[in-house]
């Protein structure tokens, strides 16, 4: 048998086998070859599992902004739900201690906000807008803020529907 015959067989290139002869993996039946691989190489690494392994943390963030980017040009159009329900479960598919590193457009961001913001707005006085541009805020309430719209974008913190009374 040819090894670019076992190449195609066994779904990989043929530097490959000739790699793998060398390592000691028969050439001469398909079935051999089979299982000399399932024995011989780490199952992560062969290529029919590669689609089994999570994607990275860095694959992760740029679905998301990819997503965010997509979402941004559909917005006001007739795909502006479909690219901001796709956006939303890019958002909630990075974890958690890597979203600091998402760059979302304020724009986007305020636009998945909206309700959110509409309702805190809603809520406040004169005198609380007046306080919020005199407050300092440390790193740690700024991060815990930042953890906290990252969550209303993606869709994991809702307005809990009114009750009529």
């Amino acid at each position: 048998m040819k090894r670019k015959d076992l190449a195609v067989a066994l779904g990989i290139s043929p530097s490959l086998v000739s790699r793998f002869a060398g390592r000691g993996m028969p050439t001469h039946d398909i079935e051999l070859a089979r299982r000399w691989r399932e024995r011989h190489l780490d199952p992560a690494r062969r290529k029919e599992h590669r689609a089994m392994m999570p994607p990275s943390i860095d694959t992760l963030v740029a679905r998301a902004e990819r997503a965010a980017a997509l979402a941004l040009a559909a917005l006001g159009g007739p795909a502006w739900a479909s690219a901001a329900e796709d956006c939303r479960a890019a958002l909630r598919a990075v974890p958690a201690s890597a979203r600091p590193a998402v760059r979302l457009p304020a724009a986007l961001l305020d636009v998945l906000c909206s309700e959110v913001i509409a309702a805190v707005e809603r809520g406040r006085t004169d005198a609380d807008r007046q306080r919020d541009t005199e407050v300092l805020v440390d790193d740690s309430e700024a991060e815990g803020a930042g953890d906290f719209w990252y969550a209303v974008a993606a869709g994991e913190l809702r307005l809990a529907p009114e009750v009529d009374q």
